[in-house]
């Protein structure tokens, strides 16, 4: 495990409000993002670099939803065409 790894999985735990929840979502993805590169120059696999910018765009478009909204925005309900 490179060195500040374990740091940062206990920097991925949350407090109550919601940049805390924000932070326990986003941190753990930029983690799995840096252990993901290693595997995969470690194996000689292709990283999906724009599957993960596409995901880390839609996650971080949560944080803009209005709080008070009733409903989802309409691009959280559509289905990927490989389901």
């Amino acid at each position: 495990m490179r060195p500040g790894i374990w740091v940062e999985i206990e920097n991925t735990l949350t407090g109550a409000n919601i940049a805390d929840n924000l932070l326990a979502l986003f941190r753990p993805v930029d983690l799995f993002r840096k252990v993901a590169l290693d595997v995969a120059a470690h194996l000689v696999y292709e990283y999906l670099h724009d599957l993960d910018r596409r995901t880390g765009k839609y996650l971080h478009s949560i944080e803009h939803l209005d709080r008070q909204a009733a409903v989802f925005p309409e691009i959280f309900n559509q289905r990927s065409s490989n389901e």
